[in-house]
């Protein structure tokens, strides 16, 4: 029922033939620095610190940064309870349910008294969601 798939093992890759093509190389970099770091072992770590202690110099000094970043401060309305996250999302639902009742009504070709009405209604309560979210709580 089942049957195993077999694969082209023979099929030449982009690592073997890299590998084919700049192994000499690379292993004989590798027996060099091998080489040297068996024969010079004080030098090869005196090197190594003083690199850390430059690095280290640099850092606290050349490249140091001149401003300090300060944290963003939120907008009070942003901080409080659960209780204000669940008013910002009923607003948030709210002011969906205007947007698409005002999307509604602009699709139409011709607009009527109602239809104005209804418009005005919709931006005025808009305009008093936004207030509540904007307003400090108590």
């Amino acid at each position: 029922m089942f049957r195993r798939i077999h694969s082209k093992k023979n099929r030449p890759s982009l690592w073997l033939e890299l590998k084919k093509e700049f192994g000499g190389y690379f292993e004989s970099a590798g027996n060099r620095i091998e080489k040297s770091l068996i024969e010079y072992p004080k030098t090869v770590f005196v090197a190594m610190l003083s690199v850390m202690l430059l690095s280290a110099v640099l850092a606290f000094t050349v490249m140091r940064s001149k401003e300090v970043k300060r944290i963003p401060v939120l907008p009070h309305y942003v901080h409080g309870d659960l209780g204000s996250v669940v008013r910002t999302g009923e607003a948030l639902n709210d002011v969906l349910t205007l947007q698409s009742q005002i999307s509604a009504i602009l699709q139409k070709d011709s607009l009527t008294t109602s239809d104005t009405l209804i418009l005005k209604k919709a931006f005025k309560q808009l305009e008093s969601i936004q207030s509540k979210i904007k307003s400090k709580p108590q």
